[in-house]
């Protein structure tokens, strides 16, 4: 690890200081090909749609103080790192970009998305190799480039379906550990279902990551069912990661979440909560199209629909303060 960049934060368009990020969306996507889970030439008119329809909101963050946010899409399923730096340029958005693999299905998946594909949305090269190829992998990225360009990632990826981690799973959270112990990068996850935070926290302690470079991703569950599971996890060092913050449903859940964080906060743990949208230009559903998980506006919709009713069922402003700038900028730069 370079030691230039310890202490930075990096970019798609290359390090920065944490105090440019301002309010960070800590898990969001600006392309994700989960059906063809192909990282080859990005199709030019999914590029087109991004750059009409996505980047003006991007740009539009700016406006509500948030100036970076943090693409998840892990490998293969990203465009081509150009894209990344064309959108950044073009909406002045910092965009942290990830490495890492995703996750296994399980039997019972009801999306269409990756049905023909061997070991079903996880990367063969992490279900083949070992625990050494597969971190190597991410840190090639890291000091090399992704695919041979000047974009490096910040922030590796890593996913499972279940508690119980199936073995490709395990050894591509064991890898992103190690990975993480070479380069300084945090780890952030997609974790729904409850139990399956701790099981990656588990794995990824046990293989030697500093559990305070942990995030936990898609935790809302876990912080309204489990609290005492979550504050175990905290307690070691951990940050959950809440997303998927739609207001278009019954807000009773939305009111548990709010209590449930405002418990959180008042028991001392608000510097371990970060939260994003999982927002997205995707083909879950088959066909390449904005977010079919989210409503619209792409992205700024944390600050026109979501941040709004939430302040509503009483979430104070300071919370807020804490988990979108805070704690993002303690955990997104370069550990050396």
């Amino acid at each position: 690890m370079a030691s230039s960049v310890v202490g930075k934060v990096i970019t798609v368009l290359g390090p920065v200081e944490s105090a440019a990020l301002g309010a960070v969306l800590m898990h969001e996507h600006v392309y994700s090909d989960i059906d063809g889970m192909v990282e080859g030439k990005t199709p030019a008119e999914r590029v087109e749609m991004i750059r009409v329809y996505g980047v003006p909101f991007m740009k539009k963050l700016n406006e509500y103080g948030c100036h970076a946010f943090v693409d998840v899409t892990p490998i293969p399923m990203r465009a081509e790192p150009w894209v990344y730096k064309e959108v950044s340029a073009a909406a002045n958005l910092h965009i942290i970009k990830s490495t890492g693999f995703y996750r296994e299905a399980a039997g019972n998946e009801h999306r269409p998305c990756g049905a023909n594909i061997p070991n079903r949305w996880m990367d063969k090269r992490a279900v083949d190799g070992s625990v050494g190829e597969i971190a190597e992998i991410m840190i090639r990225e890291f000091e090399d480039g992704i695919a041979g360009s000047d974009v490096k990632p910040g922030i590796i990826k890593m996913a499972s379906t279940l508690p119980d981690l199936t073995t490709a799973e395990r050894k591509a959270n064991q890898a992103s550990a190690k990975a993480q112990r070479a380069t300084g990068m945090a780890v952030t996850t997609h974790a729904v279902g409850l139990g399956v935070a701790k099981s990656q926290l588990d794995t990824l302690e046990a293989a030697g990551a500093d559990p305070t470079r942990v995030i936990l991703g898609h935790t809302n569950a876990d912080v309204v069912e489990t609290p005492w599971v979550v504050r175990e996890c905290m307690d070691r060092g951990a940050t959950y990661l809440l997303t998927n913050l739609r207001m278009d449903g019954d807000l009773r859940g939305q009111q548990r979440l709010v209590d449930a964080i405002n418990r959180l906060f008042d028991a001392g743990y608000g510097d371990r909560l970060t939260l994003g949208l999982d927002w997205a230009f995707e083909n879950e559903m088959g066909v390449f199209i904005p977010c079919s998980f989210m409503p619209p506006p792409p992205y700024v919709y944390m600050f026109t629909n979501a941040l709004p009713r939430l302040r509503d069922l009483g979430l104070e402003s300071e919370a807020i303060e804490w988990m979108l700038v805070r704690n993002p900028a303690h955990l997104l730069p370069i550990a050396a």
